[in-house]
């Protein structure tokens, strides 16, 4: 954030079928060699059915669905699809036994990414003709690389929202396009497993065609931590126009196969891409991810956000959403294990679902990053919540 049968590390029983000779009497003297030869042979097949699962590629594909509201009368709905593919470079991701969310984390794997995907929105007022509607899509290419303890990362984002527009009063319905392409650099450090970074993007904004004012851009900064292989937590920190904000996501792990994580942020300033109106702006999720396989996760979240206007002209949005998402690890290929190296824990099949999928501000898994949303034009409020700051994507 599809199952196809694995053969999950650590599982191969070796087993060795003896003929008996075409005579029913065996010498007795050939039975003690004969035990010897079939001690080696169980003790060879053991020895090479410890194996290692091993990926080269990551997937992820998820969607989302929300409800938002302002007053009594406006509302409306929101959906979003988006997906992801990361390579990693120079050694594939292993089963090691560790969390499987946090396993290219704590492994320090250098990987390409791409990710890509669209959302729709309508809300309409029960009490006016007044009606919204906006379709938007985004296209990310970045990668991030491990050079030691230095951490290095670049990318590129490009996102166009269309809005239709049709005023209370019934005059003629407006259409408003925006784009918003920027580059990025991440430069970091890490020590075993905390690591800290910060990212520069530099953001040019088109409103119908036009280009917007520049400003200086975003800054962000990343510190994060894995500890007993149990609990992860991330802290975020970033600028924006006229203001900044703040994010945290913590996640506990049951198991290898179960994860349990919350997240939340608070932001003040230009936080919509379509207008240079400032918003304030909270929200938190709650999800669970969970491996039917060590290639195969399951993800679920639920989020609730509230977004209102800092001149207090409209009454606050609120929104909620549920989001479904799913993680394939693939292709595979299993490898022999390094002698004396503990076997990876076995994955019980079927509970419950999963890691982060859609959360603000990006998750430890790496799925999509999510686009920045619609200014709401009056007398609306903002389309359902989408994460936060624009962070490149993570692991």
């Amino acid at each position: 954030m599809t199952v196809s049968p694995v053969v999950r590390p650590g599982d191969g029983r070796g087993t060795v079928d003896v003929e008996g000779s075409a005579s029913e009497a065996t010498p007795l003297i050939a039975m003690p060699s004969a035990f010897v030869i079939l001690s080696l042979l169980l003790a060879q097949d053991a020895s090479a059915s410890h194996l290692q699962a091993t990926w080269p590629a990551e997937f992820y594909a998820g969607a989302t669905g929300s409800h938002f509201s302002q007053g009594e009368s406006y509302a409306g709905w929101q959906g979003s699809g988006g997906a992801s593919a990361t390579l990693y470079l120079g050694r594939p991701l292993v089963n090691d036994g560790t969390p499987l969310v946090m396993q290219s984390y704590l492994q320090r794997l250098s990987r390409l990414h791409l990710s890509g995907g669209g959302t729709a929105t309508s809300g309409s007022d029960s009490a006016s003709p007044y009606r919204y509607t906006s379709q938007s899509a985004y296209v990310s290419p970045s990668g991030f690389f491990y050079l030691s303890d230095l951490i290095l990362g670049a990318g590129a984002y490009y996102y166009r929202l269309a809005s239709d527009t049709q005023p209370a009063d019934l005059s003629p319905a407006q259409h408003h396009t925006t784009q918003l392409i920027y580059p990025w650099a991440s430069v970091g450090l890490r020590a075993d497993s905390l690591e800290l970074y910060a990212t520069y993007q530099f953001r040019t904004f088109f409103d119908d065609g036009s280009r917007r004012p520049p400003t200086w851009g975003q800054a962000s900064v990343r510190l994060r931590n894995m500890l007993e292989n149990a609990f992860y937590w991330r802290l975020d920190g970033y600028t924006l126009t006229g203001g900044g904000g703040g994010a945290f996501d913590i996640e506990v792990f049951f198991e290898p196969t179960l994860g349990l994580w919350l997240d939340g942020y608070f932001e003040t300033g230009q936080i919509y891409a379509s207008g240079t109106s400032a918003y304030t702006r909270r929200g938190g999720e709650i999800g669970v991810g969970w491996w039917a396989s060590p290639r195969f996760e399951l993800q679920f979240s639920l989020a609730v956000s509230s977004a209102s206007r800092n001149d207090g002209n409209y009454l606050a949005t609120t929104s909620v959403g549920a989001t479904f998402g799913v993680v394939l690890r693939a292709p595979q290929h299993d490898r022999a294990q390094p002698a004396g190296a503990p076997l990876p824990l076995l994955v019980r099949p079927p509970l419950p679902p999963p890691p982060p999928s859609l959360p603000p501000a990006a998750p430890p898994v790496s799925p999509v990053e999510t686009p920045p949303q619609a200014e709401p034009p009056a007398p609306s409020a903002p389309p359902a919540d989408l994460p936060a700051p624009d962070l490149p994507a993570d692991d």
